[in-house]
C-alpha cells in the first residue's frame, strides 16, 4: 500500500509543478499588459515602392507567429499611420484580395518575429505593372475596414471568429497611390487569460498540497497475529486445590495457632468404669 500511495502522490506531484510553472508565466505575462488591458506592440516600418502592402493569410500567420492570439475571446486590433495621415486598411478573402491586385506591384508581408522593441517583420515584394481599378474603400469585398471604425486608422475583429478562413490584411494609401510608407501598431486584448491564469494557479497549489498529504501520510502500525495449534497452546486457567472445610460442630483452627494434643480414649475392659481422656505420651 505504501509503495502505491507514493507512486500516486509522484505521479500528482508532476502534475502539479507543471500546471504552477505555467501559471506562474501567465501572471508574469498578465503585468505586462497596457493600461487599457492590451498587449500591444509596434512592428518595423514598411516602405514599399507598390501599391500595398499585404499579409495573404492572416489567420496562418497568427497560428504560427502569435497562436495566443487566435484564442477565443481574444480581439486583435491593427492601427496603420502614413506620414501623410491614416493609411486604409481591410481584411478580405484572399481570393478576392488577388483579383483585386492581379498585375499590381506590391510587397507581401509574411513574417512577424515576437522580440523585445519594434517586431521585426519579412517583406516579400511582388513585381507588376499595373495599377489598382479603384481606390480600396469603394470596393465590396471587405469583412472590416478602417474606415468603418474610430479613429479611421484601426481595424479590429475577433481572430477565434474567422479561424481557418483564408483572409488576407491589405494596407493601402487611402486614395490608392504607390509608395506606401506605413507604420503599423497590433494589440491583442485576450479576455481568457485572466480567468485561465487563475484556474491554472489555483488547480496546480490544489495538486501540490494534494501530493504532499499523500507522500507524507503516516503508515499505519501493522498488526501480527500468531496462529497455535491447539495443541501448543498454554492453559488459560489453572484449578487451585479445594480445601475442605472443618465440620461444622469442630471449631476451626486459626492459621498459626498450636493444634491441642490428641487424647485417645481407651475402653479396657469395655464397661462403664473405663476411663476418658487419658493422654498418650
Amino acid at each position: 500500500m505504501r509503495v502505491v500511495r507514493t507512486a500516486v502522490g509522484v505521479l500528482v506531484l508532476l502534475i502539479a509543478l507543471p500546471l504552477l510553472l505555467v501559471g506562474a508565466g501567465l501572471w508574469t505575462a498578465l503585468s505586462h499588459r497596457a493600461a487599457d488591458g492590451t498587449f500591444a506592440a509596434r512592428l518595423d516600418a514598411v516602405a514599399a515602392d507598390g501599391y500595398a502592402v499585404v499579409i495573404p493569410d492572416m489567420d496562418a500567420l497568427l497560428k504560427r507567429d502569435a497562436a495566443f492570439a487566435r484564442g477565443g475571446r481574444t480581439r486583435l486590433t491593427i492601427t496603420a499611420d502614413t506620414p501623410q495621415g491614416p493609411a486604409f486598411v481591410g481584411l478580405a478573402p484572399a481570393d478576392a484580395v488577388g483579383r483585386y491586385l492581379a498585375g499590381v506591384p506590391y510587397t507581401q508581408l509574411t513574417e512577424v518575429k515576437l522580440t523585445h522593441g519594434p517586431l521585426p517583420v519579412r517583406l516579400v515584394p511582388v513585381e507588376g505593372t499595373a495599377q489598382p481599378p479603384a481606390p480600396p474603400a469603394g470596393q465590396p469585398f471587405w469583412l472590416a475596414t478602417s474606415i468603418a471604425t474610430a479613429p479611421a486608422n484601426t481595424i479590429e475583429w475577433v481572430p477565434s471568429a474567422v479561424r481557418g478562413q483564408h483572409l488576407a490584411l491589405v494596407v493601402m494609401n487611402p486614395d490608392g497611390r504607390a509608395k506606401v510608407a506605413v507604420a503599423l501598431r497590433a494589440a491583442v486584448t485576450a479576455g481568457w487569460l485572466p480567468s485561465t491564469t487563475w484556474g491554472v494557479l489555483v488547480l496546480g497549489a490544489f495538486l501540490l498540497v494534494l501530493a504532499l498529504v499523500v507522500l507524507c501520510w503516516p503508515d499505519r502500525p501493522r498488526e501480527v497475529v500468531y496462529v497455535m495449534e491447539p495443541s501448543a497452546t498454554p492453559p488459560t486457567s489453572y484449578e487451585l486445590p479445594v480445601v475442605a472445610k472443618p465440620p461444622a460442630d469442630r471449631p476451626a483452627v486459626p492459621v498459626g495457632a498450636r493444634k491441642p494434643p490428641v487424647t485417645l480414649r481407651l475402653d479396657w475392659p469395655p464397661g462403664p468404669s473405663s476411663r476418658e481422656g487419658a493422654p498418650l505420651a
